[in-house]
């Protein structure tokens, strides 16, 4: 994953702003984002997400998301 500050109408995004690219660097995962933080707290969800069986949010993962963006 890339983040990249994308305008109209690169990658096809109709606002400006960060977005996550895939490893590809073809299309936009996620985003606009309007910090850096908040795509990090982004990938942090997702990595999380990734790594356990489907389950509803924990306190953990809130706790996790709140100190990234801290």
């Amino acid at each position: 994953m890339e983040l990249l500050d994308l305008a109209p109408p690169e990658y096809g995004v109709t606002a400006a702003g960060l977005y996550i690219i895939d490893d590809d660097g073809l299309r936009p995962l996620a985003g606009p984002f309007t910090s850096e933080t908040a795509a990090i707290a982004w990938i942090v969800q997702r990595q999380d997400s990734l790594s356990r069986p489907a389950a509803p949010p924990t306190v953990r993962q809130a706790l996790t998301v709140q100190a990234v963006l801290a």
